[in-house]
């Protein structure tokens, strides 16, 4: 009954209303239940009258809490997250994945200083450009820094999707260097693809077929500096040559037309009051001249000579005195018939 009357006057009323049975206080063995009825209040342990201190159980968010500092003689072990609303603050080391860090007693003496380890755990501050760090001048020959830059290196831009349309690479300006190689297809959007060599140096278009395995295979168009003519050559022979008067010159053959049946052939001289043309008709063989034939040498034919109007024999042409001869070859042996031009 003393002991009763002894812990009537030293707790609180808010203990008192539970139902922790004070008389086995002394019990060293276990601890008995604090409860109390009150189903919303939280429950406390209160220390001392003057300093206020207590650990108590906060019902709202479910969680137990102390009205000061708590101080771990040992070890603080947690099973779950450690949530830190403030500053944590480390009086010694920080162990992290069985490393353990010693940090430095002060901050960094500028800005832009970073932590760099001994190998041993003991992190000192440091320059960022020294030792492992890496500065931008550093870094930037790993990128392409979007303020202008320049490269060594092969840039592989891999589209793995979309169409042949689909654009891998866009630039609104001019893209230039010693080569530029395409795998499939390139083409321009512009209208125009332009060509341009150096001061005193050709420009040239290089077509190579069949993967260029022989001199035949490959094609050069050059608009040539030195008289500024177009030459088209194959294995570097011209074959083909446009002058800047527009003169046409081959150094082989000429064919018109690809062996289409019934299909007739014409070549069109463009003069300034009239045109000439020559045309051959594929079904009837021929050649049809559209205005006069003016020969100013011999004119042969391995076959008949049809005319559907005069012949005219003109030695006015020749000049003064000068006859003219038709002669009729037959058996080895000719005959001829002579006009005299006696005017």
């Amino acid at each position: 009954m003393f002991v009763s009357f002894i812990l009537t006057l030293l707790l609180p009323a808010r203990l008192m209303a539970s139902s922790w049975d004070p008389t086995l206080l002394v019990n060293t063995e276990s601890f008995q239940t604090i409860d109390d009825s009150n189903t919303t209040g939280d429950i406390e342990l209160r220390f001392g009258d003057v300093i206020n201190e207590r650990v108590y159980w906060d019902r709202t968010p479910g969680r137990f809490r102390a009205s000061d500092d708590l101080y771990v003689d040992t070890d603080l072990t947690a099973s779950g997250t450690l949530s830190v609303e403030g500053a944590a603050t480390f009086g010694s080391t920080v162990r992290v994945n069985n490393v353990t860090y010693t940090f430095p007693s002060s901050d960094g003496s500028a800005s832009g200083k970073v932590l760099k380890t001994s190998a041993a755990g003991v992190l000192s501050w440091s320059d960022d450009s020294a030792g492992g760090g890496m500065s931008f001048a550093e870094a930037a020959s790993y990128f392409i820094n979007d303020t202008g830059d320049t490269m060594t290196g092969a840039l592989n831009i891999a589209v793995t999707s979309g169409t042949p349309a689909t654009i891998g690479l866009d630039s609104p300006n001019t893209i230039s260097g010693s080569n530029l190689h395409a795998s499939d297809d390139l083409s321009s959007s512009g209208g125009k693809v332009v060509i341009e060599g150096t001061e005193a140096s050709d420009a040239s278009l290089t077509l190579s077929a069949d993967q260029n395995d022989d001199a035949a295979d490959q094609w050069e168009i050059i608009s040539q500096t030195a008289d500024n003519d177009l030459s088209v050559e194959n294995n570097n022979t011209e074959v083909f040559k446009l002058t800047t008067a527009g003169a046409l010159q081959t150094d082989s053959n000429v064919t018109v037309g690809s062996a289409a049946a019934g299909t007739d052939y014409t070549i069109t001289y463009d003069g300034e009051t009239s045109d000439g043309i020559l045309k051959f008709f594929e079904d009837e063989s021929q050649f049809q001249f559209d205005s006069q034939l003016q020969v100013r040498g011999d004119l042969s034919a391995s076959g008949r000579v049809l005319m559907d109007d005069d012949l005219v024999l003109n030695a006015d042409l020749q000049g003064a005195g000068v006859n003219i001869v038709i002669t009729f070859g037959s058996d080895g042996v000719s005959e001829s018939l002579t006009f005299f031009n006696l005017a």
